[in-house]
């Protein structure tokens, strides 16, 4: 077990080293680092100190803060579904190997005497702590609203941390579990995604048949997500949570110990560095066979940003792709769960809007802002790069817009909610212009983009959860606009001059942006 803690130990300082060492070791940094504490801690412990010197909350308080419609019962199968469906798609399309974020990650195993289940054990706890750091927003607001919700049942609120945590602790290692058992497939790796596809298919048959959510895709989550919910509730005691809790920390030991054995199988050659990952795809590829020369250094640059990326038969196939699958979604919502309200189903569009739109900046960073010496090369000003950089952010704002117009369109039944991605086009404007800026001044200072522990490329946590930070703020603003412009004006004639106002408006804010934007590029060094 300790060289378990240790695997983890040095995993997570390895991650958390490059953006706590600059700050702790300075006095300002320091002082920072405890105002953030400070500022975290302070919403639950004065929700907690209201209810303790105030009393019971009022039951309009409460009311305020639960969407009607929304009930213990769909917030509990809701969660359990979308983590059920989320194993099953790992097991369907996931990766067939243990990932090493870096090459010294992969030295180490082989040079060091570590077994590979002491290996994966100490990585599953590095994730558990990894998502914990990456989720404290969530875990505060949570614990702030829990002595409300529950009804001033304090008790409750200390139960929700410990809930929250062993929540992530099944999800992290369910997950991790099964990406081993598909590296220990081997050659029968296609069994494990038939068996996971044909559990899958079977769900969604018993769901269609009994128009409710079926029980195959509640169990394997269930047992998670009823601690985390009852926190919430008035009804369910104290001493059930800490029972449930106790079936819950049962289930985590299990599953544990069912990956230490399943581990036992894999070897060394299982496990594979992000980098030579990265380099069997682009192999994988088929490299054009002409080439083309263009007129001028602009046109160059807007080929590689936009026609490169967003301007592809792939591009759109995938976007297709992400439209289609939200009409069926809102399909399925509005045939399984119709009592599901509009604010609710919202929030959860939403909040796959802020991941999609964090991702597609961050791409933006790792694909076109690395290579801003050679721009400055070609280019007489950063005026082109910039004013392509600025399209690309508006297409995938307006793309994501869209999937959760969408969404929400065929859930409803009102296809006004279609208009959302032009409503949302000074926002989105806005926010690319801010983004671009604020990663262009971040680049020059420090790297931002490496190697994941995920697995992947990925912006550095700390921007990451800025832009993500950002990106909500954005995402909520333009969407409670285009509902307040729906609710006020009708639908009528007014709502398509708000509309064409809102595209008119988008236009001097990119103007204005791009000046700012090729300003600072053209001024800039990005560290690489």
């Amino acid at each position: 077990m300790k060289r378990v803690a240790t695997v983890a130990y040095y995993l997570l300082k390895n991650n958390l080293n490059p953006v706590l060492r600059p700050l702790l070791s300075r006095s300002l940094g320091k002082a920072l680092v405890a105002a953030l504490m400070a500022v975290l801690l302070l919403p639950p412990l004065l929700s907690a100190a209201s209810v303790a010197v105030y009393g019971l909350p009022h039951p309009s308080v409460r009311k305020s803060l639960v969407p009607q419609g929304v009930s213990k019962e769909l917030v509990l199968v809701s969660t359990s579904a979308f983590l059920t469906a989320a194993l099953l798609l790992t097991a369907v399309r996931g990766p067939h190997e243990v990932t090493a974020s870096e090459e010294a990650e992969y030295e180490v195993l082989l040079s060091v005497p570590l077994a590979m289940h002491e290996y994966i054990l100490g990585k599953t706890l590095y994730f558990i702590a990894q998502s914990t750091i990456a989720s404290i927003p969530l875990l505060v607001v949570g614990a702030a609203l829990a002595p409300v919700l529950s009804g001033g049942r304090l008790a409750r609120t200390a139960l929700f941390p410990v809930a929250y945590l062993l929540f992530l602790a099944y999800a992290e290692t369910s997950f991790q579990l099964v990406i081993v058992l598909r590296a220990a497939a081997g050659r029968s790796l296609n069994h494990v995604s038939y068996a996971a596809a044909a559990y899958a298919v079977a769900a969604i048959t018993h769901s269609l048949a009994s128009r409710s959510i079926s029980p195959l895709l509640l169990a394997p989550a269930l047992v998670a997500a009823k601690p985390l919910v009852h926190c919430f509730t008035l009804s369910v005691p104290a001493s059930q949570i800490a029972e449930e809790l106790g079936l819950l920390v049962l289930a985590v030991v299990f599953l544990l110990a069912a990956l230490a054995a399943v581990s036992g199988r894999l070897s060394p050659e299982n496990v594979k560095p992000v980098s030579e990952i990265v380099r069997g795809l682009q192999l994988g590829r088929r490299a054009g066979s002409s080439a083309h020369i263009y007129s001028s250094s602009s046109a160059s640059i807007r080929r590689v940003v936009l026609g490169l990326s967003v301007l592809t038969a792939r591009h759109l196939a995938l976007v297709s792709l992400a439209l289609a699958a939200a009409a069926l979604g809102g399909l399925a919502v509005r045939a399984l769960l119709p009592s599901l309200d509009t604010p609710t189903l919202a929030a959860f569009a939403l909040s796959l809007l802020v991941v999609e739109l964090s991702v597609s900046t961050g791409s933006v960073i790792l694909r076109d802002l690395s290579p801003l010496w050679l721009y400055r090369s070609l280019a007489a000003d950063m005026k082109t790069l910039t004013s392509a950089l600025l399209a690309k952010l508006l297409v995938y704002y307006t793309e994501s817009f869209a999937i959760v117009a969408v969404l929400l369109a065929t859930a409803t039944g009102r296809p006004e909610y279609l208009l959302l991605p032009v409503a949302s086009m000074p926002a989105g404007s806005a926010s690319a212009v801010v983004n671009l800026w604020f990663l262009a001044r971040v680049a020059a200072r420090r790297r931002l983009v490496r190697y994941s522990s995920r697995g992947f490329y990925l912006v550095e946590d700390l921007v990451a959860t800025l832009l993500m930070a950002f990106s909500l703020v954005v995402s909520t603003v333009a969407f409670t606009g285009f509902s307040m412009l729906m609710e006020y004006s009708g639908g009528g004639v007014l709502l398509h001059v708000l509309l064409a106002a809102s595209v008119l408006t988008s236009i001097p804010v990119l103007l204005f942006g791009r000046e700012v934007v090729a300003e600072t590029l053209s001024t800039v060094d990005v560290v690489s």
